[in-house]
């Protein structure tokens, strides 16, 4: 197994503590621990996606979007209302009427609160599903990043180890010459230099692990079997697809809206039918030594007469149209970042197959380094080629990363998730 960098581990549990604010229950916040030991990559991600503090809220809002499902379902009440008069000293006057009022709503207000109610559920899950997509995406590039912070440090390692090699060998002869004694300065300051490399790759490597830790609940250390392996062969791609081919879950939030919209244009409507109010009433009356009893019915009705809730329907046509004009937009943007997405992944791919690998810049590195040491060459040579391996390693780090994103989001415009190692 290749040596491996264990970076500082960050606690991540003072930014979790805000989820006990928001109401989640004991067995929610205490799923957040319970991630098992992990043996390869797919595992994190796994326990990511059941874990993740921002997921978990996001199942609180769909469950308390089913509860509003009984809640929209539900019946007014009916009312009983009561008026009685005494009256007089003698009190020989007495009133008492008893009403008992039961709402009947018309126009299908019952069905379409209860069809909204479902628009709001199935807006809630598409909305997690687009939220569970980036924060998916985000991970994979974290474990990669940290994979290559760790190839980078072996080369920095590497690099300052050749250097006071080189400077211990100097060191070792009674007499330098004018260019030695020049190389040994430069090689000082080369390996300050490099020194310098690894602070902030270090600081980097602390936010990836900072991120990981707080998808899955507890401190991430860096294991090298965690980490993704570069791909020895990359997946080859279609080079374009049409609208139909795109099963992205922004399409699939978008329709979520407009589903959501319609719902509320619905509902609107029925709100322009007026409910009544129907029930018994009873009336009891006594005057002097008479007693009088009447039973009757009660009916009340709002009259439309300012208006026909036409406001409140335009208003909500707005919304309606809007929600399609996003929808067909987000369907023909999604498409066309699919095949940009794909032409920049075979571009990539394209120029990848041409690269030499990095053990041949080494061998390379090391014959320059036999010619300083047989007395041919002077240091500058040696430090210009280890700088141009670390650029090298770096710059193909970049177009690995840039490749890995454009594998997720090509997985993600066809709704999947693309697994490490595929």
């Amino acid at each position: 197994m290749r040596p491996f960098y264990r970076f500082p581990t960050i606690n991540v549990w003072s930014r979790i503590i805000l989820l006990l604010g928001l109401g989640l229950s004991g067995s929610a916040t205490a799923q957040i621990r319970l991630c098992p030991d992990f043996t390869k990559p797919n595992d994190i991600l796994d326990c990511a996606m059941k874990h993740h503090p921002e997921l978990i809220i996001a199942d609180g809002e769909i469950e308390q979007a089913r509860l509003y499902k009984q809640v929209a379902a539900l019946r007014p009440n009916p009312e009983l209302s009561n008026q009685t008069l005494a009256g007089d000293s003698n009190r020989q006057r007495f009133y008492s009427e008893f009403n008992l009022l039961h709402t009947v709503e018309t126009g299908g207000k019952l069905d379409a609160r209860v069809k909204k109610s479902e628009a709001e559920l199935s807006l809630k899950e598409a909305s997690k599903d687009v939220n569970r997509f980036e924060i998916y995406r985000a991970l994979v590039l974290d474990l990669y990043r940290l994979r290559q912070i760790q190839d980078e440090l072996l080369v920095i390692d590497d690099v300052v180890g050749t250097y006071r090699t080189i400077e211990h060998q100097l060191a070792l002869r009674p007499v330098l010459s004018p260019d030695q004694r020049a190389a040994v300065a430069n090689f000082q300051v080369a390996k300050g230099d490099f020194e310098m490399k690894k602070l902030p790759l270090i600081a980097e490597s602390e936010q990836h692990l900072s991120s990981i830790s707080l998808a899955i609940g507890r401190d991430f250390l860096v294991n090298t079997a965690l980490l993704p392996k570069k791909y020895k062969k990359w997946p080859t791609l279609p080079t374009e697809s049409g609208p139909s081919d795109v099963r992205d879950v922004r399409v699939t939030l978008a329709k979520a809206y407009i589903d959501r919209a319609s719902a509320e244009v619905s509902l609107t409507e029925t709100e322009a039918s007026s409910d009544f109010r129907i029930g018994p009433s009873i009336q009891y009356q006594r005057q002097d030594e008479r007693n009088n009893l009447a039973i009757g019915i009660n009916v009340a009705v709002a009259l439309p007469i300012f208006h026909r809730n036409e406001a409140s329907l335009a208003y909500a046509g707005s919304e309606l149209i809007n929600a399609r004009v996003a929808s067909e937009a987000a369907r023909v943007s999604v498409t066309t970042q699919k095949n940009l997405f794909v032409r920049k992944y075979n571009s990539y791919l394209a120029v990848l197959k041409k690269l030499p690998s990095i053990d041949t810049l080494k061998k390379k590195h090391h014959e320059v380094e036999k010619l300083f040491s047989d007395g041919f060459i002077n240091g500058s040579p040696v430090i210009d080629i280890h700088n141009q391996i670390f650029e090298y390693v770096k710059s193909q780090d970049e177009m690995e990363m840039s490749m890995v994103e454009s594998l997720l989001r090509i997985y993600a415009f066809d709704g999947k998730l693309m697994e490490i190692g595929q």
